[in-house]
């Protein structure tokens, strides 16, 4: 027993001097405290099939460690410092202050972009939803502007059959 007590040692200073991260070593270190002082003195009677138990366990954990890299307390570790709360996450990066200076609409040259087009409604009622249906018909007199020059060229409402000089229906 004394024989197999001093390899384990020998192994665990091995293992020690090869780690260099200190996560593994804090839980060597924790491990080390988890044990009494008693067993260390080998004055704690343990059965047989109980020490080989913690040593087949000690032992996969190290076979685990060594197959699958990072144990997976270290991965959440990880991740719980990577991630940041949503509220957190915009704070510093985006600014929703709007500076006069960076409108670049404002001194727009180009005569297609200067004169901004409304829409002109033909479905439904011909209104945008969500703005004041009076406004609307105060600034839109598209179709009344159309209607009347309908009227002076003497054009009905309904389908409209124009005459070319060449004799075409159109």
């Amino acid at each position: 027993e004394e024989e197999t007590r001093r390899r384990e040692r020998a192994a665990r200073e091995s293992e020690e001097g090869s780690r260099t991260s200190r996560k593994s070593r804090k839980d060597d270190d924790i491990k080390k405290k988890t044990q009494s002082s008693l067993a260390e003195l080998h004055m704690l009677n343990l059965d047989e099939n109980e020490l080989r138990s913690r040593q087949e366990e000690a032992e996969l954990a190290l076979i685990k460690k060594r197959y699958l890299g990072i144990d997976k307390m270290e991965r959440d570790d990880e991740k719980r410092r990577k991630l940041q709360k949503p509220s957190e996450k915009f704070r510093n990066i985006f600014n929703f202050e709007w500076d006069n200076s960076e409108d670049t609409s404002k001194e727009e040259t180009n005569e297609l972009y200067r004169n901004r087009v409304q829409p002109q409604l033909l479905f439904g009622r011909g209104f945008i939803a969500g703005v004041d249906v009076r406004e609307q018909k105060k600034k839109n007199n598209f179709y009344d502007k159309l209607s009347e020059e309908r009227q002076k060229l003497g054009i009905a409402s309904g389908v409209t059959m124009v005459e070319s000089s060449t004799g075409r229906k159109s």
